[in-house]
């Protein structure tokens, strides 16, 4: 079991350069966490609307291309910033699960269907204006969300995800054989996985706190930046540069 890893001061700076010892694995680390949570709201919601599979089809795999292509030019933009807009900081930007709950609910009052996802896409556009205003005034209003309060929403989120998990594990919604035991051998391997990676090869840094203060911006986790719209998410963290959504 892999107990700690000793990081040089590079992998907490922002324009340093790192050993390719440890920028490629860090990278590909950022790149698959990119592929997983950018791409899973999206089939989530789209076999919650039907448009999984079958005419379909052609229709999901385009909006799963554009989900990674727009969540690439986003990331560059809050890595490098435009203006005024990006928090100069490394993490990575993409969809959200946040608004999962709602979609799911709004998909099976409509009766899912193009017209549905239509609607949830207008919604987010709105929602996503909305709180790019906030984002401007992030500083004062950030007193209004104390920890029990983003606690309590993530939470919410994590509970309102319960359904699509047991569903997911069956074999997905749609599927002729779903809760076969093949479907839950698989889903039990993967949980072992999961299991296995979180808390048997978890890799820490030794490195003390004093030396982040000489680094111009941390690492920051990219759940942070998918817990909102990308417009928010920009003006965000250009309100803020060092603490990202």
């Amino acid at each position: 079991m892999i107990k700690s890893a000793e990081l040089e001061n590079s992998a907490y700076e922002f324009e340093a350069k790192m050993p390719l010892r440890h920028a490629v694995p860090l990278g590909l680390q950022h790149v698959f966490a990119m592929f997983v949570g950018n791409l899973t709201p999206l089939l989530i919601i789209t076999s919650a609307c039907g448009l999984a599979g079958g005419e379909f089809a052609d229709l999901q795999v385009s909006l799963l291309q554009n989900a990674m292509f727009v969540a690439g030019i986003v990331t560059l933009v809050q890595l490098y910033g435009l203006g005024p807009v990006g928090g100069k900081v490394p993490i990575i930007m993409g969809t959200s699960s946040g608004f999962l709950g709602v979609f799911n609910s709004v998909a099976a009052s409509m009766g899912g269907g193009v017209t549905a996802y239509g609607a949830m896409m207008g919604a987010s556009i709105l929602g996503g204006l909305f709180e790019s205003v906030l984002g401007v005034f992030l500083k004062p209003l950030r007193k209004l969300f104390p920890p029990v309060v983003t606690g309590t929403v993530v939470l919410s989120i994590g509970l309102s995800l319960i359904s699509v998990g047991v569903n997911s594990f069956g074999g997905g919604n749609s599927a002729k054989d779903f809760g076969s035991m093949e479907n839950l051998l698989l889903a039990v391997f993967v949980l072992v996985v999961i299991l296995f990676f979180k808390h048997w090869t978890r890799v820490s840094s030794a490195l003390p706190p004093s030396s982040w203060a000489s680094s111009r911006a941390i690492w920051q986790p990219s759940s942070w930046a998918s817990s909102c719209p990308p417009p928010a998410s920009l003006l965000t963290a250009w309100s803020s540069p060092k603490h990202g959504c």
